[in-house]
């Protein structure tokens, strides 16, 4: 039998009853035929690539390697096989405020790029200059859908899909809508978050790193001390802290509460250091995050390249070196594809 019924497959076995091989797929049988009872028989699926077997069992309760066939008796025994799915790739997108290479590979301030730990391979995502975009991004989010969620370093004009130049500042997030991207990279932008609707507008809250959450919620680290309102209750903020802004509109009429999404005093060495980049794992919760220097945290150290993992727990482990991979500059903006 296969798992799910009827998928393609020819799988060999190898009896003790019968010389050679004899093949089966799904819903298929083989009779031995008449066997001299007292015996112990063996039945065997042989290895087939890209399958498992998960199960193998004989009505009469025996293994199928030792079958103890009785007088008048009739043993039937089946085997089971799932396809093996192979391990999806994790793939780490990264951008850097600087111009450079990896590989071979060039970038410029405002790239995205890709590297594939599976293949050990960069490739563009993002090509920022396709789309007159030469500054360097602060962070940014890869949404299901496409689109790209940037933050920029500093003040930026875009253009929408009317053609028309949008300014955005440090506060703000864009929304990049593709037609393409890779090495060639085209569409639009669009207002997705306006800061300053929401009491982000001083030099000390620009975005330093964003995230996004399953809910829709935005995870935002600014570059120095924030305070915003939950409510009529001020909420402060350093560079080492998360904020989680849950929208109820979007766009040139940004609005929505805030909450404090992690303390990053808490860590043991963290209120130290600048938050400069967040993924958020819808899994486990866990945050990935790297900062703008050299640390210790948590007992475990690294430089702005290093990125670590922190469990709901604040349990901290380095979860990747991009030098390792020959990423030798910093990493300011990340997102991952488990």
């Amino acid at each position: 039998q296969t798992n799910p019924p009827n998928t393609p497959g020819t799988f060999g076995f190898t009896t003790s009853y019968t010389s050679g091989v004899f093949n089966l797929s799904h819903g298929q049988s083989h009779d031995s035929g008449p066997l001299p009872s007292g015996a112990v028989y063996s039945v065997a699926e042989n290895a087939t690539t890209g399958w498992e077997l998960t199960g193998a069992t004989c009505d009469d309760g025996s293994p199928p390697g030792a079958i103890n066939l009785s007088p008048a008796e009739t043993v039937t025994c089946t085997f089971v096989n799932a396809p093996v799915i192979p391990p999806q790739p994790t793939i780490l997108y990264v951008t850097t405020p600087n111009a450079g290479n990896v590989r071979g590979l060039a970038y410029a301030p405002g790239d995205i790029l890709a590297y594939n730990r599976q293949t050990d391979v960069w490739s563009v995502h993002f090509d920022a200059s396709d789309v007159a975009l030469t500054k360097p991004l602060a962070d940014f989010v890869l949404l299901d859908d496409n689109s790209i969620l940037l933050a920029f370093n500093s003040s930026v004009k875009l253009r929408n899909a009317a053609n028309a130049l949008i300014t955005y500042e440090a506060q703000d997030v864009a929304r990049f809508v593709p037609s393409s991207v890779g090495p060639t990279t085209a569409g639009h932008f669009a207002v997705y978050f306006d800061g300053s609707d929401v009491a982000l507008s001083t030099s000390t809250e620009k975005i330093d790193a964003l995230g996004r959450r399953a809910d829709g919620a935005l995870l935002i680290s600014t570059s120095g001390a924030a305070t915003v309102k939950n409510g009529t209750v001020n909420l402060n903020a350093q560079d080492e802290d998360l904020l989680a802004f849950t929208p109820q509109t979007l766009g040139t009429t940004t609005a929505g509460t805030w909450s404090t999404a992690f303390d990053g005093t808490a860590v043991t060495g963290m209120a130290a250091e600048n938050l400069s980049a967040v993924w958020h794992d819808a899994a486990t919760n866990d945050l990935y995050v790297t900062f703008a220097s050299a640390f210790t945290i948590g007992g475990v150290t690294g430089t702005s390249r290093s990125v670590l993992r922190v469990t709901p727990a604040r349990v901290v482990s380095l979860y990747w070196n991009a030098n390792d991979a020959g990423y030798n500059v910093a990493v300011d903006g990340l997102h991952i594809k488990k």
